[in-house]
């Protein structure tokens, strides 16, 4: 399944992130924040007032040295210096057919349906485009959003700012659809194999997976060890600047490799459902010093007389350069089985780059026709040898990862259950549970005959729950914020946002619609001034047909949703609505659609993943 088969398309480049962070925390200290379950913007504890917003702004302005690094964001994140790398279709790495070089170009929109923590990151987009138009290219419009999945928090332990330690997996499908996916050949052998595979049976279009690592702040590559006298400068400088006056936003960026191949059915959107390699959160040196870390999960396929391992995501940095951790051969193996043994030069930073961390595993005839269950990953580790990454068959996947709700309508998790990599079939358990509940009492369902299981959800009250899925018999209860794995654990998260019903009700002034719509907006997001003054009444009317497209329920998959937080509520649209329209309440009260989607001292032994999770806000 997915671009574990042939042909591939591999990529590489950079990537900047660009959210406004004011919302993403509560310290104590922040006088301005955001309270994400009533989804609205905080000044000193109290729902900021319209008179408020300036105030709000220069707040978070002073709290940059407090890790608010990036008060005036756009959300943006624009892939740059990304270029396709080199093509397999299936005869090994290629690097002269005619796509390889092409750019490769993608701006999304980075929006947390969990502003808090770091689980929920999304990036909406509108297109991916690899290629230019008039030659080789691959352009399509994604079937939805990509979400994060699989945060490594021990990726890269050299670069200790932030979210510097981590790597992350990002995963979008794009469906094959002429109005939606255009794959122009040309002269490309990869391309022409890619385009030839559209017309078999299974095959539902084309799926791109990329991992993004090494994240740097400030610009500053130095910035590595995370001190608190050279963060403190930075924030400083940073400071001056936003007094100097002029839009000062402070995007980070990161490296990344990806690959593009086929998308079956069965396949998962969002993120890998090929057979899983968890890990065993077993450390293994990783030298320069640094504490030995376990490694990341990967994936398996196997395709005919080899196996594709993907550890895009799997094996740490010990620089900041960066440069994989050399921590021995590698050990695959099925069972008691060996397989074979991969050297460091297999997974070293080239091997990286040239082929996105996939790696394809000869199977010797003797071999191939061997049952290839349990596979298993090994290294030696002081003298013995220790599984790193175990096959775990069973794997429940959601399909809407950050699922938004309005509060009182009825919604459910739909989950659908792996085995082996493939769909699974009847009456397997799973158990899904609320991360960090203090009751115990987790919903259990079985599998119908498709291995989906549905779990109905409350939306009765606003919240913002993280649910963990367990298939099998033996579920890990309770999962807490602190034992929460996401390399072990598939999870969803649910946000129901308030109803705020009482808003549609309200006269729908221009005094109203700015305290309790518009105001917001501002204050969090200052960079909105650069396209409209959400306080200027002449301009919100003037602007009114295209405030209603762009805060359409509709749009919500689009780039240029609005607000881009996602977190309009079902009573601020009716008023927002009511006034643009120039309406009555009463005549939309009924009519207020709700936000539908689509489809150093030593660390503990067992990381506290609570601890981790904040340290990448």
């Amino acid at each position: 399944m997915s671009i574990l088969e042939f042909p591939r398309i591999y990529f590489s480049g950079e990537i900047s992130w660009d959210p406004v962070t004011t919302n993403n925390n509560t310290y104590p200290s922040w006088l301005a924040n955001y309270d994400e379950v009533n989804a609205d913007p905080q000044l000193d504890g109290d729902t900021v007032q319209p008179n408020q917003v300036t105030k709000y702004r220069q707040l978070a302005i002073e709290q940059i040295p407090t890790q608010n690094w990036n008060p005036a964001g756009t959300y943006r994140s624009i892939f740059y210096n990304c270029r396709v790398s080199g093509v397999d279709i299936g005869a090994g790495l290629d690097t002269t057919d005619p796509f390889v070089s092409a750019p490769v170009n993608f701006a999304g929109m980075l929006i947390d349906a969990e502003p808090y923590g770091p689980y929920t990151s999304q990036l909406f987009f509108d297109s991916m485009r690899l290629g230019i138009d008039g030659g080789c290219r691959i352009f399509g419009a994604p079937v939805v959003r990509a979400s994060d999945r699989y945060i490594n928090f021990n990726a890269n332990r050299a670069n200790a700012v932030i979210a510097g330690v981590a790597s992350v997996m990002w995963q979008a499908c794009y469906a094959w659809d002429p109005a939606t996916l255009k794959i122009d050949a040309f002269d490309s052998p990869a391309l022409q194999a890619l385009l030839a595979s559209m017309g078999e049976p299974g095959v539902k279009g084309v799926m791109t997976r990329f991992c993004t690592y090494r994240t740097i702040y400030y610009d500053d590559l130095g910035l590595a060890d995370g001190s608190d006298a050279e963060m403190a400068e930075k924030a400083g400088e940073l400071v001056k600047k936003f007094m100097a006056g002029g839009f000062q936003p402070n995007p980070a960026r990161s490296l990344l490799v990806g690959t593009a191949g086929i998308w079956r059915e069965g396949d998962p959107i969002h993120e890998p459902g090929d057979r899983t390699l968890v890990t065993t959160n077993a450390p293994v040196p990783i030298g320069k010093g640094l504490k030995p870390v376990p490694l990341g999960t990967g994936w398996a396929r196997v395709n005919g007389n080899r196996i594709a391992l993907d550890l895009s995501n799997a094996v740490p940095w010990n620089t900041t350069a960066p440069d994989k951790a050399d921590i021995g051969n590698l050990y695959l193996s099925a069972g008691d089985a060996p397989i074979a043994t991969l050297a460091p030069n297999s997974y070293d930073q080239a091997a990286y780059l040239a082929t996105s961390g996939i790696i394809d595993v000869p199977l010797p005839e003797t071999q191939a026709a061997l049952d290839l269950d349990a596979l298993t990953l090994s290294a030696d580790v002081n003298g013995k040898r220790v599984p790193l990454l175990v096959e775990q068959p069973l794997r429940a996947i959601p399909l809407e990862p950050n699922l938004y709700v309005d509060q009182g309508d009825p919604a459910e998790a739909v989950v659908q259950v792996y085995d082996g990599g493939v769909p699974a079939g009847a009456n397997i358990v799973v158990t899904m549970s609320e991360v960090g509940s203090l009751e115990n009492n987790p919903l259990v369902s079985a599998t119908d005959a498709s291995g989906r299981v549905r779990f109905p959800l409350k939306t009765s009250v606003a919240t913002v729950s993280a649910l963990v899925l367990q298939p099998g018999n033996n579920p890990t209860l309770p999962v807490t914020t602190n034992n929460f794995n996401p390399q072990v654990f598939t999870y969803m998260y649910l946000r129901v946002l308030p109803g705020d019903d009482e808003l549609a009700k309200l006269e729908p002034s221009w005094e109203n619609v700015y305290a309790h719509v518009l105001s917001y907006w501002q204050a969090i997001a200052p960079c909105m001034d650069n396209w409209l003054r959400l306080d200027d009444e002449a301009q919100v009317r003037a602007y009114a047909s295209t405030i209603k497209k762009l805060t359409d329920p509709g749009y919500f998959e689009r780039f240029r949703y609005m607000p881009a937080t996602r977190d309009l509520t079902r009573g601020q649209r009716a008023l927002l609505y009511n006034f643009l329209d120039g309406t009555t309440p009463e005549a939309t009260l009924l009519q207020a659609t709700p936000a539908a989607t689509t489809a150093s001292e030593p660390e503990p032994a067992t990381p506290d993943f609570a601890i981790l999770a904040r340290e990448m806000r």
